[in-house]
């Protein structure tokens, strides 16, 4: 994983050695494919377990308190290690979460819970801005809240498009019959990403647009859901997850990314490959969702209709979805995996006080 090697490297000029323990993928998250490994990698046992409407996990990581100087835990209050490496004094620890609820409703109990643990760590780091305030509203001091900037590893897929042949880029376009009026969806095939939303919206944009196509890209549980609904529609092309490489190539064979449901990192990719993005007013966005603007992106209302429609004011358009493509890109420069490992580290620094 590009953030961990980035940051792995930017630490030993503190005398540090990065590990990051993790459980190995299994379930939903295992059949997404796209989990990543590396010398920093420390396999960790985990247990769940599933009380009413939360899951609860245990991982063994108080077995690093003795050689760590610094424990970097999950800002979650249903991960239990994050209160016992909380309860001791021996090492310090910081936490790293998404600051609010995005994903899931809030409640009152999580919110006390995770504002509780923040004030008992020595630093947080968050995904976005809006994390940030929300534990400033809670009165988490700032100088003691990073901004960590989630990203991709936008510098190696802006390479891989420049790395792109003409002969390639066609040769993927006839493989998969895409078109000029050609959208992609990226991202795990599951629940959150309403992908029957998605689907019921491709007859309504053909309807307007006939050659349109719908590229997918994932994998997850709702695989079959997918290809069942690929192959009574000559529209829908599936793929497999997808690499730097062919996510490149999407890049330059579509026209416009759609997400009906979780906008969470693909917002980042869409961004870096200047395709404008289409969305909808769903209320379980990622935190990352809080980098799109009205200059490259769409929001509707979470209809089929009202989706497509989305879709067709950008491929019907080629002017307006040019200037799209080209303010996404513009926004898309200030992030990147090195950013984010400089802020993360800038985080350790402060937490260790160096």
């Amino acid at each position: 994983m590009p953030l961990f090697d980035a940051l792995s490297d930017l630490l030993v000029d503190d005398g540090l050695e990065l590990q990051v323990a993790h459980p190995t993928p299994s379930g939903d998250q295992g059949r997404r494919g796209d989990s990543a490994s590396g010398s920093w990698s420390v396999p960790v046992r985990s247990r769940s377990v599933r009380v009413g409407r939360e899951t609860f996990h245990l991982r063994s990581s108080r077995q690093f308190l003795a050689d760590s100087a610094l424990i970097i835990a999950e800002l979650a209050s249903t991960n239990l290690d994050t209160y016992g490496l909380l309860m001791q004094r021996r090492t310090p620890v910081a936490l790293w979460g998404h600051g609010k609820a995005y994903v899931t409703a809030a409640n009152r109990l999580d919110t006390w819970l995770e504002v509780r643990l923040c004030q008992r760590a020595v630093h947080t780091i968050v995904y976005t801005e809006s994390g940030a305030q929300h534990l400033d509203r809670q009165g988490i001091p700032r100088d003691k809240i990073t901004v960590a900037w989630n990203s991709t590893d936008t510098e190696s897929l802006r390479a891989a498009l420049q790395a792109l042949t003409d002969a390639e880029i066609e040769q993927f376009r006839a493989t998969h019959s895409l078109t000029a009026s050609t959208a992609v969806f990226v991202g795990a095939l599951d629940e959150s990403k309403r992908l029957d939303l998605l689907l019921d919206a491709v007859p309504l944009i053909q309807a307007e647009i006939p050659d349109f196509r719908l590229a997918i890209a994932g994998g997850g549980p709702l695989q079959r859901y997918v290809d069942d609904r690929a192959a009574s529609n000559a529209a829908i092309r599936v793929l497999p997850h997808a690499g730097l490489h062919t996510l490149a190539l999407l890049g330059k064979t579509a026209q416009v990314c759609l997400v009906p449901g979780r906008v969470g990192l693909v917002a980042i990719d869409a961004m870096t490959l200047g395709l404008p993005l289409v969305t909808t007013d769903w209320r379980y966005h990622a935190p990352e969702h809080d980098y799109l603007r009205p200059a490259f992106s769409v929001t509707t209302q979470q209809t089929p209709v009202e989706f497509a429609a989305g879709a067709v004011s950008i491929l019907s358009h080629q002017d307006e979805r040019v200037t799209m493509s080209s303010a996404a890109q513009r926004e898309a420069q200030q992030y990147s995996v090195t950013n984010m490992a400089e802020n993360m580290h800038l985080a350790i620094r402060e937490a260790l006080r160096l």
